[in-house]
């Protein structure tokens, strides 16, 4: 499982969560950023072509990298969406001090 370092609101439940659906069977656990990427994506197989041919960096990320699990026929659960944090126009002082202030 990979995962992002600079989502906002990620909560520990979220990572329980693509846990146990990898252990129920699902082959991709994926977690949809804002932005057209993804925070997060567990695999329990480890075919790495879903990879390749992707348009990095860009919004389309998510989008094709479902396509692409959708075209190898693998089972795929989208979790919460959450926001990461790639610039100064990512960041929501409001909701970054409620996280600092609990």
């Amino acid at each position: 499982m990979l995962m992002g370092s600079d989502i906002a609101g990620v909560q520990a439940t979220d990572v329980l969560q693509a846990f146990t659906l990898l252990e129920e069977g699902v082959g991709t656990v994926i977690g949809p950023a804002v932005d057209g990427g993804y925070w997060l994506l567990g695999r329990s197989d480890r075919d790495a072509d879903i990879f390749k041919g992707i348009s990095w960096g860009s919004s389309q990320v998510f989008s094709e990298t479902k396509s692409k699990l959708e075209s190898a026929g693998s089972s795929y659960h989208e979790i919460q969406e959450r926001r990461d944090i790639d610039n100064g126009s990512d960041l929501d002082w409001g909701f970054l001090n409620s996280l600092i202030l609990r």
